[in-house]
């Protein structure tokens, strides 16, 4: 009992704050978009495509041969889902 009246009162205990005031818009209103990004040292300015389509082989957008190379690398060596199965199968089959 007065271990639950402690703790109302400490709650009663504060500094007094005061509520702001109400934003003055009235509606939702976007921020503007920005359609150029600062460039790199040397580099053009990019652009900000919004909404546009990404090809599936999104990596080619960059043109780099590195991210390339480690990509196709990591595609080609990431197991397909019926591998998986099958090690998951042939774990199994070891721990019986």
């Amino acid at each position: 009992m007065v271990a639950s009246i402690l703790a109302l009162a400490a709650c009663a205990v504060g500094p007094r704050v005061t509520r702001p005031s109400p934003p003055r818009a009235s509606a939702y209103t976007a921020p503007e978009r920005q359609p150029r990004l600062i460039p790199g040292h040397g580099e053009p300015p990019q652009r900000l495509v919004v909404d546009g389509a990404i090809p599936a082989q999104w990596w080619d957008l960059f043109h780099s041969a590195a991210l390339e190379s480690v990509l196709r690398r990591a595609i080609a060596d990431n197991p397909t889902l019926v591998a998986a199965h099958a090690t998951l199968a042939q774990t199994r089959q070891v721990l019986r």
